[in-house]
């Protein structure tokens, strides 16, 4: 255990720097969540140090190793640890808002058939033929940096084939516990609902965005996500304008 008794320490380990401005052991939890600058630190001393600290998104991050193609992220990006909602995004948004509707979404002229990017052939609006969010549309890039980015379909269907989902709470927090089949390791996914246009469903139900564009009946005005409630859960499709969560995938 790693003992603070100055108030300002400075510590370089690794090439990287831990900054406590003031005695951790000291703070209560209301104290460092209410003051997110009191403790910054690197994921490297979560193994090694006992002391609660706030981290900086996504230095506390882990890349959760499931036994499937991607590792998935333990936390969805705009929360510091898994209970956390984090931020709503529009598909192909990069920051989030206070209301999500058409005319306030960033890839139309105001509705649903006046798209301007991502739009498949015999759709309104713009026809580019684009299926998968390019990187400088992706949330979970442009806001934590390569080679985090948002999950494909396929790998979204890998994640809901090929592990076991148990609906729990977790610190007061309703969600799925997703746990691998081949090596034990899980994430928590919190029910988050989504913001359409403002929030709507927490607690209940959980959207997670994909970086694929749904395209059932060849319309463009989808995006592809992860749904779930507490008695099933799926790959579906809802409105690119529509808040959802974003939990990020790397190699």
């Amino acid at each position: 255990m790693l003992f603070i008794s100055l108030c300002l320490v400075v510590m370089a380990i690794a090439q990287e720097v831990l900054v406590l401005a003031y005695d951790a052991t000291s703070l209560t939890d209301e104290q460092r969540n209410a003051n997110p600058d009191f403790v910054a630190y690197p994921a490297s001393l979560l193994i090694h140090d006992s002391i609660p600290m706030r981290c900086v998104e996504p230095d506390c991050i882990e890349a959760i190793d499931l036994g499937l193609s991607v590792k998935w992220a333990s936390c969805n990006v705009g929360a510091k640890q898994p209970e956390e909602y984090g931020n709503y995004f529009a598909w192909g948004e990069t920051q989030s808002k206070t209301r999500y509707n058409w005319d306030q979404y960033l890839y139309c002229e105001g509705t649903s058939t006046t798209l301007t990017k991502y739009g498949v052939p015999g759709a309104t609006g713009c026809v580019d033929g684009k299926y998968e969010l390019d990187s400088q549309d992706d949330a979970a890039t442009t806001n934590w940096g390569a080679p985090w980015r948002m999950p494909s379909e396929d790998e979204i269907l890998d994640l809901k084939n090929r592990c076991d989902w148990t609906y729990t709470t977790q610190n007061g927090v309703k969600g799925y516990l997703v746990t691998s089949r081949t090596n034990g390791n899980s994430i928590f996914l919190p029910a988050g609902g989504c913001m359409s246009p403002d929030a709507q469903h927490q607690d209940i139900f959980g959207y997670y965005w994909s970086s694929t564009l749904w395209t059932y009946g060849n319309e463009s005005q989808m995006g592809g996500h992860l749904h779930f409630k507490s008695d099933s859960y799926d790959f579906g499709g809802t409105n690119r304008c529509v808040g959802c969560l974003v939990r990020p995938v790397c190699l």
